[in-house]
């Protein structure tokens, strides 16, 4: 409790400080397992937000049932010849459904003890930004399954916080191979930090934003959000994203009219209502 005090009391010092004086402070603190970290201004944090906002007029699905592991896409899967799907974990439910409905298969990759009942081919490693043992890039898994570089792919991930260094870390062209990207983004209340926000979210996201449209998003309610101010941020989001040359040629509507509400992916737990900070709707 005292070193949050401290460090709240503080965190703002190194606008005013002269240098010399931050160093003997930042050294001092070390001392004591403790650091100054500079919050990311509200406007700067609104901003990298925008980029996550959803456009409403495509239309969606839900593939996966109604429970933990089921998601909304684009009602564009026609041609996508493979689903990647790093993060397994226990559940494989939207994997199974993307088989059974559109005909598409799909690659797993995590670390698990037993995955012989599992229906589809599981690699044993986790994603990282590079290879080494036990993990692989998304570079390195992709040239293991010699995709044809003309086939569009979707790209399922939930991989535990991950997943930043590692979207930072693909090659373009690996990347664009996936017409749709579903992520759940993890400690998304980093935005708040100073350090992480310019370093490795908002890189990150703005990747993303030069080639993919956000259609969907969904605060998972296993995770609690983080207030400051007026700003809301869940600590972890899914987002589903759309190719930017696809956009124009998936089944539209004139507003999507799905409710994020009555999705809850722990049921016992309420759902998480977001603020119109991140539902103020563009039409693409």
């Amino acid at each position: 409790m005292c070193s949050r005090i401290f460090r709240s009391r503080v965190s703002n010092y190194g606008v005013w400080q002269p240098s010399y004086l931050r160093k003997a402070v930042d050294s001092a603190l070390f001392r004591f397992g403790l650091e100054v970290n500079r919050s990311t201004a509200p406007d700067a944090i609104r901003d990298t937000i925008a980029m996550l906002r959803p456009v409403s007029n495509v239309q969606l699905m839900r593939l996966g049932g109604s429970s933990d592991g089921s998601y909304y896409v684009p009602d564009c899967l026609d041609g996508i010849s493979l689903c990647v799907s790093p993060g397994v974990s226990t559940s494989w439910v939207f994997e199974l459904d993307l088989l059974n409905s559109h005909g598409i298969p799909s690659v797993l990759c995590d670390r698990l003890e037993d995955h012989s009942k599992i229906p589809f081919r599981v690699f044993d490693f986790w994603l990282d930004s590079y290879s080494r043992q036990g993990f692989s890039s998304l570079n390195g898994w992709m040239d293991s399954l010699e995709i044809d570089s003309n086939q569009d792919l979707l790209l399922q991930m939930d991989i535990e916080g991950s997943e930043y260094m590692t979207l930072l870390s693909a090659g373009t062209e690996q990347l664009m191979q996936f017409r749709i990207l579903i992520v759940e983004f993890h400690n998304l209340h980093w935005l708040y930090n100073k350090n992480l926000h310019d370093t490795l979210l908002r890189p990150c996201f703005e990747r993303l934003h030069e080639s993919w449209v956000p259609v969907f998003i969904h605060p998972n309610n296993a995770s609690p959000v983080k207030r400051q101010g007026n700003i809301d941020i869940p600590m972890t989001l899914e987002v589903t994203f759309l190719r930017r040359d696809w956009v124009d040629k998936a089944k539209k509507i004139e507003e999507n009219a799905v409710s994020i509400e009555n999705m809850k992916n722990v049921p016992e737990e309420d759902p998480i209502k977001l603020s119109s900070l991140w539902f103020e709707y563009k039409a693409n």
